[in-house]
C-alpha cells in the first residue's frame, strides 16, 4: 500500500511539475488570400496580437518604434549571420500618443516615409501592423498546401540616441513635415517587448468556372 501511495504521490508531482513548466502557448494569427484587379498577394493582421504591455509602451506618450515581419516558420530569430533568410514582408513605424488630442502621430520608416493622425490602436494596427507577401516565388510555394509561418512584433520606446539618429535620416529625406514629428521631448527610459507570432495560412483557394449550360 505504502508503494502504491509514494508512486502515485511521485506521479502527481510530475504531472504538477510539467504544468508549471509548460510554456505558454504563443499567440496566433491567420493569415488570408487576397485578389484584386488579378493580382495575388497574402495579407496576414497581427493587430490582434498586441500584448498589454506593447499597448502601454504605444500609450505611454514617448515616441516608440515598432518592427513587424514574417517569417518561414524555422527561421531561427537570433541568427543574424548573412545567408540568414530574409523576412517574407516587413513594416517598421514610429508613434507617439498625443494624450490632449488622443490621436496618435505615426510615421511609416519603411520605403518612402508616410506621415499618418491614427484615431485609435485600431487605426495603428491598420497601418504598420498588417504584413503583405507580394514576391511571385513566395506566393507559389504557399500556393499549395498554405503552411505555417511566424511573425514577430517588436515594440520599443524610442531613446534620445534613437531619436537623433531617425531625425537625421528624415532630413536627408528632406521632408520638413515628417521631421517635425521628431522635435519634441523624448524620455531615456528604453522600455520594450517582442512578441513571436504562430500564423496559419490556408491553401490558396481555387477559383470557380462558370460552366456554360449545354444544349439540351
Amino acid at each position: 500500500m505504502k508503494k502504491h501511495f509514494k508512486l502515485l504521490t511521485t506521479c502527481t508531482l510530475l504531472v504538477s511539475t510539467a504544468s508549471i513548466a509548460a510554456p505558454p502557448a504563443r499567440p496566433s494569427a491567420l493569415g488570408r488570400w487576397h485578389e484584386q484587379d488579378g493580382r495575388t498577394t497574402i495579407v496576414i493582421p497581427l493587430g490582434e496580437t498586441l500584448t498589454p504591455k506593447q499597448k502601454s509602451i504605444l500609450q505611454a506618450g514617448f515616441t516608440a518604434v515598432s518592427q513587424a515581419a514574417l517569417w518561414p516558420s524555422s527561421q531561427e530569430l537570433n541568427d543574424s549571420s548573412p545567408n540568414a533568410p530574409k523576412a517574407y514582408a516587413a513594416r517598421r513605424c514610429s508613434i507617439k500618443f498625443d494624450a490632449w488630442a488622443e490621436t496618435y502621430n505615426i510615421t511609416r520608416l519603411d520605403g518612402a516615409p508616410k506621415s499618418i493622425i491614427a484615431k485609435s490602436i485600431q487605426d495603428y494596427s491598420d497601418s504598420c501592423l498588417v504584413l503583405e507577401i507580394t514576391s511571385s516565388a513566395i506566393l507559389e510555394a504557399l500556393t499549395p498546401t498554405g503552411g505555417e509561418l511566424k511573425a514577430t512584433i517588436s515594440i520599443k520606446q524610442m531613446t534620445a540616441e534613437d531619436a537623433a539618429k531617425t531625425k537625421a535620416w528624415l532630413v536627408r529625406q528632406q521632408s520638413s513635415l515628417m521631421q517635425s514629428l521628431f522635435t519634441h521631448m523624448l524620455g531615456e527610459l528604453d522600455l520594450n517587448e517582442t512578441e513571436v507570432v504562430s500564423v496559419t495560412l490556408p491553401p490558396r483557394p481555387i477559383a470557380s468556372k462558370s460552366v456554360e449550360p449545354g444544349p439540351l
